[in-house]
């Protein structure tokens, strides 16, 4: 198994429209973007952006999702880039799972926040598989926790994962912070461009969030980079 996310997809219901948005609002002309399947779509599913763990054996780490309660979504794929496959976790959330010689250019997540049914549960299958650990929690009031992780013993917090019991309108996913030079232009930009921008706040540590549906639905957050 490898560390991390190590591939971003963005899967679009119009992919021109959707390459247009995020070369604008992420300032990156190389963004992996394509066409949201056909299953997905009889499925309902809409926009999003999907990251891709990187693992030695496809179909060995989509069996071991398999047993522990997620379900494949759709026959591995292998192309020039290697193998690919998506699968739902336990707790609901669409991943992917790549071989590292697929790992891609483009945007890179710089924090990956999970929400998830049974959070703590589905997050102990990602621990398991993966190594990644939890390094702490905050409290966010109202009973609400949410717990910071880092892919391996001891390294630093890189994303975190929070329960969805009693939050109604919110679906499981993986949702991907992506770091912008100049926040306020990246937001501007988001709302020019048929976004929304869903929450700006700043979190524990101080950085600054901001929380966005792009014009097809698909959610995301921006950060600044300094």
């Amino acid at each position: 198994m490898h560390t991390g996310f190590i591939r971003m997809l963005h899967r679009a219901s119009d992919v021109s429209a959707a390459r247009a948005f995020y070369t604008a609002v992420l300032d990156d002309t190389d963004i992996e973007i394509s066409q949201l399947p056909e299953a997905a779509l009889a499925r309902g599913a809409r926009a999003h952006w999907l990251g891709a763990i990187g693992v030695d054996d496809v179909a060995e780490a989509v069996a071991m999702w398999v047993a522990r309660g997620a379900a494949q979504l759709g026959a591995i794929q292998r192309d020039a880039r290697g193998a690919f496959a998506t699968v739902r976790d336990p707790g609901g959330a669409v991943i992917a799972l790549t071989t590292p010689s697929s790992a891609a250019h483009g945007p890179t997540a710089v924090w990956s926040h999970l929400d998830a049914r049974n959070a703590e549960t589905t997050f102990e299958v990602y621990a398991a598989l993966f190594g990644w650990r939890t390094t702490e929690s905050v409290e966010l009031g109202r009973a609400r926790r949410m717990r910071y992780f880092a892919w391996n013993d001891g390294g630093p917090s890189v994303g975190s994962y929070a329960e969805l019991a009693d939050r109604p309108g919110i679906h499981p996913g993986w949702l991907f912070h992506f770091a912008v030079h100049d926040l306020d232009s990246a937001v501007d930009a988001v709302r020019s461009l048929g976004g929304v921008v869903l929450a700006d706040a700043d979190t524990p540590s101080g950085a600054r969030v901001v929380v966005c549906d792009d014009a097809q639905g698909s959610g995301f957050a921006l950060r600044s980079a300094g």
